[in-house]
This record gives structure tokens, sequence and C-alpha cells, in this order.
């Protein structure tokens, strides 16, 4: 049996999609200067999305509870403070995540059980393990370099899969690039 449209009863679609508030930087700012000011954003802004009965639903509590402990937790704490499973807070920050994100643009992280708010020192990390991704590429990439030259060279006509054969020009402009500079 398929799944019942109650749709006709509300006169609109049961759920609202969550949309940028185009908020400032500086709005932002206060809103990050208060300590639960995201879960409050979200449940003024979107309370049919945010509120079960005359609380917070899930997703809401899990955020206020992330924001109790300062915006960098575990889920293991999430879920002791909500009283439920580590796969239910999972779930529900999971939905508070996306909820702060589209609304608000503040991308909330989570790296193993930890969820932290991105911030400088975040993305810092990220680029230092991208930088070494990209040296290894780069190694390999100069390693096929020179073997389509040998082959080249040699007489052969070299052809590359679409992406690779895109990847490794690439590789050679920045290669000129950086020779230039």
């Amino acid at each position: 049996m398929p799944k019942f449209d109650f749709s006709n009863f509300f006169g609109q679609t049961a759920k609202r999609e969550v949309e940028c508030l185009g908020l400032t930087e500086v709005q932002t700012k206060e809103i990050l200067a208060q300590e639960h000011g995201l879960s409050k954003t979200l449940m003024h802004h979107y309370p049919d999305l945010t509120k079960y009965a005359n609380g917070p639903n899930s997703a809401m509590k899990a955020l206020i509870v992330w924001e109790a402990n300062g915006r960098d937790c575990t889920y293991e704490v999430i879920a002791e403070g909500l009283g439920v499973k580590l796969q239910t807070a999972y779930l529900a920050m999971c939905t508070a995540r996306k909820m702060a994100e589209s609304a608000l643009l503040q991308r909330i992280e989570h790296d193993g059980d930890k969820i932290y708010l991105v911030s400088q020192e975040s993305v810092a990390l990220k680029c230092e393990r991208v930088d070494l991704k990209i040296q290894t590429v780069t190694k390999v990439l100069d390693n096929l370099s020179s073997d389509v030259k040998s082959l080249k060279q040699g007489g052969s006509i070299v052809s590359l899969p679409g992406r690779v054969e895109k990847y490794l020009s690439a590789h050679e402009e920045c290669l000129l690039l950086e020779e230039a500079s």
C-alpha cells in the first residue's frame, strides 16, 4: 500500500525545506556568541521543523546538549545528556547538522565520534591532510608524465582516459606556473 499523503489536511506539503536565513556575518557572530544561539535561532525560524508538542524535537535536543558542551563533544556525551542510545543521538545530530548548515551556513563536522563546529583550526588540519594527499598524487602524476613522455619519444601514440588526461594536463600547467614564478 502506498504511503498516505497528508498534505491535503494541512493545505501544503507536510514538511518544508530549511532554507538559508541570509544572515550577515555580524548577525551570525552574535548567534554564535550565545550559548544556545544555533538551536534558539533554528527553533525561532523553523518551529514546525524543530518542535514537538511543547518543546524541542529530538534533533534540537541533541543540538542543545551539543551547544551546552561547548559545541565540541562526542555522540556519547549527547546520548548520555538525552538519555538515549548512541545511534539515536547520532541520527538526531545528523538532522541538526543539516539544518544548521542549510539555515545558518554553519558547518558542524564529525570526526569519528567527535562533533565540532568548523573553525580556523579544523580547516588548517584539513589543509594539512589534503596537502599530504596532494604530494602523493603529485608524485604519481610526475611518474605518469615521465612515462607518457618516454612513450611519445619512442613514437608511440598515447591514449589516456579522459579524467586522467585532464589531471595530467592540469598538473603540467601547474608545474609551468611554479617555474614561472
